[in-house]
């Protein structure tokens, strides 16, 4: 896997560390740091690790499977992509949103997220309000089929 940072494309192959339970390990040290990771869109991707955010994006590494980009079309469910509390919901049921629109603003280990529209539509449901603290994968506000 390859992954574009603000100074370059580097392989993942080269990097001696691995993912385990919410942890990074040095597979030569064995050291371990925590590490939480928030999904932007796309192939990007917030990394919070030892108290610095970092955000990266995914190169394509080949061919896309089938069907990948009309799955994300027709996502309907905005999910949080980390624990925390919400902050700010930008729109109510009823609304008409335009793909990638800003949703849902909440905040996690110090780290503000803005969760966008996986699509346009309208609103169907919103699950949350400000203050509310969430755990990982809550469903938090629905678009209509």
């Amino acid at each position: 896997m390859k992954l574009n940072l603000s100074s370059g494309p580097i392989d993942t192959g080269d990097i001696p560390w691995e993912y385990i339970q919410g942890n990074v390990r040095n597979k030569n040290t064995g050291r371990q740091l925590p590490v939480r990771v928030a999904h932007l869109d796309g192939n990007r991707y917030q990394i919070w690790l030892s108290g610095q955010i970092y955000e990266v994006e995914l190169a394509s590494s080949g061919p896309k499977r089938a069907g990948a980009d009309a799955a994300q079309s027709n996502e309907r469910v905005v999910k949080s992509s980390m624990p925390g509390t919400i902050l700010a919901v930008k729109v109510k049921k009823g609304e008409e949103v335009e793909a990638g629109q800003a949703l849902i603003i909440m905040e996690s280990m110090k780290m503000e997220l803005t969760l966008g529209s996986p699509r346009a539509g309208k609103v169907a449901r919103v699950l949350v309000h400000p203050g509310k603290m969430v755990e990982l994968g809550a469903t938090l506000l629905e678009l209509e089929v």
